[in-house]
């Protein structure tokens, strides 16, 4: 169909010429675009596949400004979870811890302890705030039974529990039943004695304290944990697989291994040992610790949040660390902190991450947040790195988290968040683009022009161009690129196979609010021989000749390809849900 319209285009070009005698100079533009444009598409599929259907190349997002981190809702929790803690006891409840009633009795054969009778019609059953002891039942908690303690329970021992019972729990107890899954809702004390009794967990809803004794604690995969409480405790270490959020710190008392393979959302992790994410991304307000790994996914954190620990390793490509736009966050290391993998760490930090290092900063070659170490230099101190490489966008040693650690605690620093002063303070998102000239695998570096964009109070966009690895007249918002660099066309500019300059801004009447809108700054290449410019496109479903991203991350070196820097690019033209960098 493509080339049949070309072969028309073509022979109106020249019957034009015959019957006017003037050879019609649009037209044929035009055609050399559709063929440039169709070889580029041509070159696209044969490198990356065909483009999935619903592909927007990141330009799918409307009318939100970029928000990065945890806003202090819940994702995946059921709504109105929260009225669960304020249950109060039914009228249909029957006392168990009663001997008037009949329901408790003393067994001094068997048990040797007072046994509570359970009715066989009872739907609700209950003890007081008078029992303390272990919770010895005679027959059988049926399924849907829901069961209330006041008192102190213990443990459980003796009958058996015959179908998912919901366990309601405002005194003290003990849960070690290991018969059948259970939902809980706690209010106040509870201690799950150990991972067999975890593992019988199907919903936790928390408004109280609990402590895992497992050793370590595992919080097991198929149970969700809703939590608010005052008090979430693993005094031997702990393991997390569990679904869902946990609105509130974990305190650790050892190491904590994080291993869901979701994503997950923790308020705050204090711990006396390790920290590791080894899978899914995490979004935390705050994680201190002895030391902190990270061999997982993004991590994420909250307005004014940090991470503060002696030594901390990155050590996938994947790992990279993100804050709210608009707000601050800080990473603080007393020892060390290194970034490993060799060149597969090729993620960045966002602008608003700020770092306190009294300690060492070990780069091992890599290049994030403006931190370059080609030498790969351990360097004794930050002073010392700062000494020889500076110290990009003023982000070293810029503050110091303060007081008691809470969830979004808040942390001091001297950095304004709006280093230009110019009111243009809201990161919206990342583009980069091809000139249409890519024909094979080595040429799709999409570095012919990087630039990012951010929005003042009105929502006005300035767009800050950061590289231009093209050597084609090119412009953006219809500014000639090479031009605002100063160089000549022929001339690459901050893709290492050129002059590096100072990125250059752009002030434009855009009104820009989410990232769709980033289709309205328009990128239009003149192809040699053509006179009319071709805009660069992105549209739905078609192959791309740009993205956007809405993470500052790095761009690739000239003549390199795109997808030996992000290595899930190509499974993300075919899937957009894949989270390719």
């Amino acid at each position: 169909m493509k080339k049949y319209l070309m072969m028309g285009l073509a022979a109106l070009a020249f019957a034009s010429c015959s019957n006017k005698d003037v050879f019609d100079q649009e037209l044929v533009d035009q055609m050399k675009q559709n063929e440039v444009v169709e070889k580029y598409n041509k070159a696209f599929i044969r490198v990356f596949g065909e483009p999935a259907a619903n592909q927007t190349w990141g330009f799918g997002t409307v009318g939100t400004r970029a928000a990065d981190t945890w806003d202090g809702t819940h994702t995946c929790l059921e709504a109105n979870w929260e009225d669960k803690l304020n249950f109060s006891l039914p009228a249909n409840a029957v006392q168990l811890d009663s001997e008037e009633n009949g329901n408790m009795y003393y067994d001094q054969w068997y048990y040797n302890a007072y046994v509570c009778k359970i009715p066989s019609d009872a739907k609700v059953i209950y003890v007081s705030k008078d029992f303390n002891g272990e919770f010895v039942f005679d027959g059988n908690i049926a399924d849907g039974v829901s069961f209330y303690n006041y008192g102190t329970i213990t443990g459980f021992r003796g009958g058996n529990f015959t179908g998912t019972t919901t366990i309601y729990n405002a005194g003290t107890m003990t849960y070690n039943v290991g018969q059948q899954d259970h939902n809980i809702v706690n209010t106040g004390t509870l201690y799950v004695k150990d991972n067999d009794a975890c593992a019988k967990i199907l919903n936790l809803y928390n408004g109280g304290s609990i402590e895992f004794g497992g050793s370590p604690a595992q919080l097991h995969s198929k149970s969700t944990y809703y939590s608010n409480g005052k008090k979430f405790y693993m005094p031997n270490g702990g393991v997390i697989e569990s679904k869902c959020d946990i609105h509130e710190t974990i305190t650790v008392k050892g190491d904590l291994n994080i291993q869901t393979g979701t994503d997950k959302k923790i308020c705050g992790i204090e711990a006396t040992g390790r920290v590791q994410n080894t899978a899914g991304r995490l979004e935390v307000s705050y994680i201190e610790a002895k030391d902190i790994y990270f061999e997982g996914n993004h991590i994420y954190l909250n307005p004014e949040g940090y991470l503060k620990a002696e030594t901390m390793e990155f050590d996938k490509a994947a790992c990279d660390v993100h804050a709210a736009t608009g707000s601050n966050a800080l990473v603080e290391v007393t020892k060390n902190i290194s970034f490993k993998n060799d060149n597969d760490f090729n993620r960045t930090f966002s602008d608003n991450i700020y770092f306190k290092v009294d300690g060492s900063i070990d780069m091992n070659g890599q290049t994030n947040g403006g931190f370059t170490d080609a030498d790969r230099t351990l360097y004794n101190s930050a002073a010392d790195y700062i000494a020889k490489h500076g110290n990009p966008n003023n982000h070293l040693n810029a503050g110091t988290a303060t007081g008691s650690p809470k969830c979004g605690n808040a942390w001091s620093v001297d950095t304004p968040t709006d280093p230009e002063g110019d009111g243009y303070d809201n990161f919206i998102g990342r583009v980069f683009a091809e000139d249409l000239s890519a024909s094979g695998e080595t040429d799709f570096d999409f570095n012919d022009v990087v630039f990012d964009v951010y929005t003042n109070a009105d929502n006005k966009a300035k767009v800050v161009i950061l590289a231009a690895g093209g050597t084609l007249p090119l412009t953006v918002a219809g500014e000639e690129v090479h031009k605002l660099f100063e160089v000549g066309v022929e001339e690459m500019v901050n893709t290492k196979a050129g002059p590096e300059k100072d990125p250059v801004a752009i002030y434009t009447d855009i009104t820009v609010t989410g990232l769709k809108d980033l289709q309205k700054i328009t990128i239009k290449v003149t192809k040699e021989g053509s006179e009319t410019p071709i805009e660069l496109l992105a549209n739905v479903g078609e192959p791309a000749a740009k993205i956007a991203v809405n993470k500052k991350i790095d761009w690739q070196d000239e003549r390199k390809e795109f997808v030996r820097k992000y290595e899930d690019f190509q499974k993300y033209v075919s899937d957009p849900s894949v989270e390719w960098y």
